[in-house]
């Protein structure tokens, strides 16, 4: 083989992946020849992985939350769909991000969450709304009707910060709370907050962080129920109070 060839088959492994890199060797470039050329060795280990070798092992974790209902939370008599999304790439996956300093950002390797930050306190939120009974219904956005109001939520933060040389499992959430049925302010956010949970950790050991990301998730939980509740009876008794005085 030219090569030029060589190089073209380098640039698809780099731009398209290994499996149009063997799709190319099929139409028409010659493997025994290509292997003769010791840098691209490391191509044909990825041609490898992709018809069934060796793959990356990755330990997965996920969150467990214990929200117990709290006394003070009123009862409610709304629906409430919820969302959340992520506010930036790294956090829209499973990956486990840490920063050991305040201007640097690494991933754990060889670690992953069982599912994306938004949807880890997506499952959460929902499972502590359903345990506390204080709500007529609630539901993810993406398969059910749509209530009375939505919790929306963005995730600033779901990372190992690392204070003074020991880390801290810290989220960070802005939750926005939409009526989205009855009174004058439909479709409109009728509330906002910035929730922070912050759990120092046992040991920089990611299963003793992963302890700590379990309470500051749960806390977290708590916090959004408690409040979703609070301002959403409030903007209700608002909204009937207005319309007896119509």
């Amino acid at each position: 083989c030219k090569k030029t060839r060589a190089r073209n088959l380098i640039a698809g492994v780099h731009t398209d992946g290994p499996k149009t890199a063997l799709r190319r060797f099929e139409e028409g470039y010659q493997l025994c020849t290509i292997l003769n050329d010791a840098r691209l060795m490391a191509m044909a280990a990825a041609v490898g992985i992709a018809l069934g070798g060796p793959r990356t092992e990755f330990r997965v974790f996920a969150p467990t939350t214990t929200v117990p209902p709290d006394a003070a939370w009123p009862q409610a008599d709304w629906q409430l769909t919820v969302m959340a999304v992520a506010a930036n790439p790294l956090l829209d996956s499973p990956r486990i991000v840490v920063r050991p300093s305040a201007h640097q950002v690494q991933t754990y390797r060889g670690v992953r969450w069982a599912d994306r930050s938004q949807e880890l306190l997506e499952t959460a939120v929902v499972d502590a709304f359903e345990e506390s009974g204080r709500i007529g219904a609630v539901g993810r956005m993406a398969n059910t009707a749509r209530g009375d109001f939505a919790l929306f939520m963005e995730v600033r933060a779901f990372e190992t910060i690392y204070r003074d040389g020991q880390p801290e499992a810290v989220i960070e959430v802005q939750a926005n709370l939409v009526q989205l049925r009855g009174g004058s302010r439909g479709g409109n956010a009728v509330a906002s907050r910035r929730f922070r949970q912050v759990v120092p950790g046992a040991s920089p050991e990611v299963d003793a962080m992963v302890e700590a990301f379990s309470q500051a998730l749960s806390g977290m939980s708590g916090e959004l129920v408690g409040w979703t509740l609070t301002e959403g009876n409030r903007i209700r008794a608002a909204g009937a109070a207005e319309s007896a005085g119509k």
